[in-house]
């Protein structure tokens, strides 16, 4: 073999041995959460598809939060920026966006958020970042703090959304051991009844 090619085949196998060894793996999550009890899950469901439960737990995380600030007089949809939104929503000076959990170091992803926390505080915006889970990156948390975000995971989160939002979302939530799916036929039962 050509000693040129050789050397750079080594070189390109050590750039990637050196960039795997740097790559940071979230921590396995926990065997369950609030929101996986509502469902039933279990975190062994998740980690069969992690990619197909973060997204579709997240779009329900989103639209939960959503529902809770929606009765706000100054709730405003997502802002857009160049066809593109930020955030999920915003209300007063502050633009939310909700994740269910940060477990990604992609570059690419965080890359977006911190852009996103840029253009939002530019507009006036404070950025605030509502993550249902607490078992996340802390390098993805600590760069989403340092590119401006306000992060609120777990307790923290849920005690904002109390304080702006008007619910207890936690206590909301916890009431629901298993959500009870109505048939056509049935009233679906009243949860907030007592909160």
């Amino acid at each position: 073999m050509d000693h040129g090619i050789d050397n750079k085949l080594k070189k390109t196998l050590q750039e990637y041995k050196e960039l795997f060894t740097l790559y940071e793996e979230a921590p396995v999550p926990s065997a369950s959460d609030i929101l996986l009890n509502i469902f039933n899950l279990s975190g062994e469901d998740i980690l069969k598809n992690k990619q197909y439960w973060h997204r579709h737990l997240g779009a329900c995380w989103e639209k939960l939060v959503k529902s809770v600030f929606s009765s706000r007089a100054d709730y405003q949809h997502a802002v857009r920026i160049h066809k593109k939104s930020p955030c999920d929503f915003a209300f007063s000076d502050k633009a939310i966006d909700t994740k269910y959990r940060l477990g990604s170091g992609d570059s690419g992803t965080l890359e977006k958020l911190a852009k996103n926390a840029a253009w939002l505080k530019a507009l006036g915006y404070f950025p605030v970042m509502l993550i249902l889970r607490s078992d996340n990156l802390p390098n993805a948390l600590s760069r989403m703090s340092s590119a401006g975000w306000q992060v609120l995971t777990g307790d923290d989160c849920f005690e904002f959304i109390r304080c702006h939002g008007g619910l207890d979302l936690k206590k909301y939530m916890l009431s629901l051991t298993t959500f009870h799916l109505a048939s056509p036929e049935e009233k679906p039962p009243n949860h907030f009844e007592g909160l």
